[in-house]
């Protein structure tokens, strides 16, 4: 028996996917802001410790992060508040800063996917900017 992991199943050769190779799929969605939470919670037990408001606003702006970005995202946290000197304070800070180091694993291919957003008006040389 065999078990296969990807991010991306569409890349996973048909041979492969063919009956009798694969016997069952099994998709594993990113956490919701409630999900995301309870990962932030146990990733930054203190902060946890009060009123969690800090963990509240940061899972709901992480939409697509799964568990292995949100740990990068506090490493990074941590790291930028090494490099500043400083104590306890400021952690919705410096994940705010982080998130600029760590994106969303799970809106990557989407992000590629997505359609370009340049015009005829972008690219020169035509006096007429239209399609010819």
């Amino acid at each position: 028996a065999a078990v296969l992991a990807t991010n991306r199943p569409s890349a996973v050769p048909a041979a492969l996917r063919r009956g009798g190779r694969i016997d069952a799929e099994v998709a594993v969605r990113p956490p919701n802001a409630a999900g995301r939470r309870v990962v932030l919670g146990t990733l930054l037990p203190a902060a946890a410790g009060d009123d969690g408001a800090v963990l509240d606003a940061v899972a709901e702006i992480t939409v697509g992060y799964v568990p292995a970005d949100l740990h990068r995202l506090v490493r990074v946290a941590e790291r930028m508040r090494r490099e500043e000197g400083g104590g306890g304070e400021g952690t919705a800070r410096f994940l705010s800063a982080a998130m600029g180091e760590v994106g969303a694993s799970a809106l990557r291919d989407a992000t590629a996917a997505a359609p370009p957003q340049t015009h005829w008006s972008d690219i020169g040389g035509g006096a007429g900017g239209g399609e010819e």
